[in-house]
Formats: structure tokens, sequence, C-alpha cells
């Protein structure tokens, strides 16, 4: 058996529970979505595991232990599931409860082979896969300020480490039998860390799902934008642009003022961006400088909000955070030249973008068609 000493599954227990309660309700209640619910059944996941672990140790059934610690081993799927969707992406949320199910399989029917450890490590291992995988996610995230991030991102990359260590520790184990009591502890603090870090991090992502300045990037304004284009598609509709703009200049800006004053230019920029359009367009985050818009208005009234958005993010006011005149570069791409799909109108319009920054920014661009 490698299931973990009694003493390490009360304390996963009880910090599952207090974990699972704060995920649920200061994260999806607070802000319910498709990520948060993928979070929450994942500290649900460990803290049913984390019981089933202590029933099984009161009334000697091993089988639902190896049952309990096979199915907690989905927990880091379910994370990276919900980083998927949080950015927009596809989830592949059938993941988690394939891994779940696949190791608890493993694991059980394998209770009595002599081989188990290294089944054990071995699941153990391929689940930390999802972990790795869920560093990429973070990475990708592009935060400024990554502090809130820092905790799952080490811990993520950690427990493929302890996933190797396992199995070399049963394959030792195997052949001179000196290291069996090592793989249940190391493992034991390796899910209690993961889920410490893990809430710090998701809770703060729950709560505020992008940063200070930036507005719904991650999974609610590609899914809206999408819905909208393809709506527009079946209809017919051929008035529909999308805008890429950003800031000038942002290293400059970031060194000059330090990382609070830019996001504070961020912050204005995202102000003029809200009264430059029109109140019913779909604004979105796009990195940590700008701004993604979508809206249905002939190509004049699309050139004047950009005009009257250049004009306000060059005007200088008395509490901006630098006393430099700001400036920043569009480029707009339309359905009539581009099509409906939402990745082939942003990529247009940053190319667009990019053209006008070129030229020598605060300007914009039109993309020409394809």
């Amino acid at each position: 058996m490698t299931t973990a000493t009694v003493d390490g599954s009360v304390i996963l227990a009880v910090l599952a529970t207090l974990t699972s309660m704060m995920m649920i309700g200061l994260g999806f209640l607070y802000r319910p979505s498709v990520a948060t619910l993928l979070w929450s059944l994942m500290f649900l996941l460990v803290m049913i595991s984390s019981f089933g672990v202590l029933i099984s140790d009161a009334t000697g059934m091993p089988t639902l232990a190896e049952v309990s610690e096979g199915v907690v081993m989905a927990a880091p799927a379910f994370v990276w599931s919900g980083l998927r969707v949080a950015r927009g992406a596809r989830g592949y949320m059938w993941v988690g409860p394939l891994v779940a199910a696949v190791a608890a399989t493993a694991l059980a029917t394998s209770i009595h082979a002599p081989w188990h450890s290294l089944i054990y490590s071995t699941s153990y291992l391929l689940a930390s896969t999802w972990a790795a995988l869920s560093v990429l996610e973070l990475i990708r995230r592009h935060e400024h300020d990554a502090s809130r991030l820092l905790p799952l991102l080490i811990v993520s990359g950690v427990l493929p480490l302890i996933g190797i260590a396992s199995v070399v520790a049963a394959i030792v184990n195997g052949l001179s039998g000196n290291v069996e009591h090592v793989l249940p502890d190391l493992k034991a603090i390796g899910v209690i860390a993961y889920l410490t870090c893990a809430l710090v991090s998701l809770l703060g992502l729950a709560r505020n799902p992008v940063e200070a300045g930036t507005f719904e990037s991650g999974e609610f304004f590609p899914h809206t934008a999408r819905d909208r284009l393809a709506r527009a598609e079946a209809a017919g509709e051929t008035t529909w642009s999308l805008i890429a703009l950003s800031l000038d200049d942002t290293d400059a800006l970031r060194i000059a003022g330090g990382e609070d004053a830019f996001r504070r230019i961020v912050d204005r920029l995202g102000a003029d961006v809200r009264a430059s359009f029109p109140a019913d367009s779909d604004i979105g985050g796009d990195g940590g400088a700008g701004f993604l818009v979508l809206l249905s208005r002939p190509e004049t009234t699309v050139r004047d909000c950009i005009r009257d958005l250049l004009e306000r993010v060059s005007t200088v006011q008395t509490d901006q955070p630098l006393a430099v005149e700001f400036s920043a570069s569009a480029g707009s791409a339309s359905v009539r030249t581009h099509g409906y799909d939402l990745d082939a109108l942003v990529t247009a319009a940053q190319t667009a973008m990019d053209r006008a920054r070129a030229a020598g920014g605060h300007r914009w661009s039109t993309a020409g068609a394809v």
C-alpha cells in the first residue's frame, strides 16, 4: 500500500474542506463562470477524496483508499482546463474526469500486485503533466504583476519533479526495499502544497480575472465576440469592425514611471476607450497595454471614434502620473474584407496597428483586403 498516514490524511481533509469553502464562497459565488466552476470542482474533488482515505483508514477498506487517491490525481487537470477557459481557449473539460477515472481504475485493480507502488508513482507522474501544462498557461497570461500567479506557478513546476522522484524511488524500492516509506510522505506533502498555492493564485484570478486597467480579456470577450459575429454572419450584417489599439512606447513609459504609474496610464486609456466608442461596443483587454473593440457601425463612424480616442489620449491632464503627452496606435479590420472569424479579425487589426506604429505612432491604419 502507498497511502498516506492517518495524520497526513486528517491534515489534508481539513485543508481541502477549508479551501473548498473559500473557493466556492469567495470565488465561484462572487464571480460565477466556467473557470471558477472548474476550480471549485477541483477543490471539492480533493475534499471528497481525502475523506474517502479517512473512511478507508477507519474501516479497513483499502480499495476505497486507492480509488480516492487515484481521483485526487485529476486536480491539476481541472486547474489546467480552468486556466484555458479563463483566457478564452477551448477548455477540454473532459480531461479531468478522464484522468480521475484512469488513475482510480489503475490503482484499484493493481492493489495487490507487487508493482503497485510503481503504478502509483507512474500515475502520479502522468497526472503531474497537467501541472506542467498549467505552467505554460500561466506564462501565457503575460501579466505585468505576476505575484498573484507565482505560488501556483512554482508548485505546478515542482509537482512533475516530485513525480519523477517518486518513480525513481519506486524503482529503487522494487530493487532494494529501502525507500518505501518516502513515497507516501512525499506525495502527501505535494498535494497539501498544491492546494495551498492553488488557493492563493486561483482565488485571486477568480475575483479579479484581469489586471487593473484591462477589461475581461479572458473567457468573456472572446465568447461574446464570437457569438456576436456568428449572429451577424447569419443575418448578413456587414457593418461590424474590430479595432486593436495600444499605447505607444510602453517600455519607456514603464521605465519612466514605474509599474504603478504605468498601470494608472493604462487605466486612463481604458477610460478613454469607453468614452470614445459607443456604449454597445464590446471591449476586451489585449495584453497589458492594449484593447480590442468590436462594434457594428459604418466605417465613417468607426474612423470618427478612433480619431476621438487618439485626441483624448494625447490630451495632457493635470492628474496624470507622467507629465508627458501620451500616444497610441490603432488598427481596424472589417468583416467585409476579413470575414467573421474573430481570430482572423484580431490578427488583421493588430497587423494594421503595428503598421501604424511603424509609421510614427499615434495614428490608425485599416487592414487591407485579404
